[in-house]
């Protein structure tokens, strides 16, 4: 037997009879109907409508990180897609440890910038600890990150970016973006 489960959004002083009876439907033999709650919605509360600021007390803003590597692009696609459907703040941060792959990471940040993406640069030493104080001073909800390449054997006992960030920032919630690979390649 399948179980169905209608949702009905009813006017403020209807019920589910009257409702069914004004537009001549009808139960059919082994549906079952069961009414455990009655709600009565406002109607400042319809569906689909924002959250007003009195009735949502999180305002969700999403932190993008920016790195040289191709997958950069994916993330800020990811990240802006999100933003877009929670209609939250979106940033980008780029935590500049040494100069290598400067034109990639410009790139990148133009392409934020044109999303309209706040984009910011931060000078550091220890990235994940950057990421984690940077987000915290924006007021940060969720970051999106891409997965650490693989490091070798002799690193292979040392925290990635990504888990030094988790383990900071246990109060937030973090993405990890994986790269596409293309089909037929390792």
């Amino acid at each position: 037997m399948k179980t169905v489960v209608f949702l009905f959004v009813l006017p403020e002083n209807e019920t589910v009879g009257a409702l069914l009876k004004s537009t001549g439907a009808e139960l059919s033999i082994g549906v079952e109907l069961s009414i455990g709650v009655e709600l009565s919605i406002g109607a400042s509360e319809t569906p689909g409508a924002a959250p007003d600021s009195q009735t949502s007390a999180r305002t969700e803003r999403i932190l993008i990180c920016l790195t040289g590597r191709p997958s950069s692009a994916i993330l800020i696609r990811r990240g802006k897609r999100v933003a877009d459907y929670l209609h939250a703040d979106c940033l980008a941060v780029h935590v500049k440890v040494n100069e290598t792959d400067r034109e990639a990471v410009e790139r990148h940040m133009s392409f934020a910038r044109n999303l309209r993406i706040e984009t910011n640069v931060v000078q550091s030493k220890d990235a994940a600890r950057a990421i984690t104080e940077f987000a915290r001073s924006k007021r940060i909800t969720q970051i999106f990150m891409g997965r650490s390449l693989p490091q070798p054997w002799w690193k292979a006992f040392r925290e990635t970016v990504v888990q030094r960030v988790v383990r900071q920032a246990r109060d937030l919630q973090i993405t990890i973006v994986a790269e596409r690979r293309r089909s037929g390649t390792t």
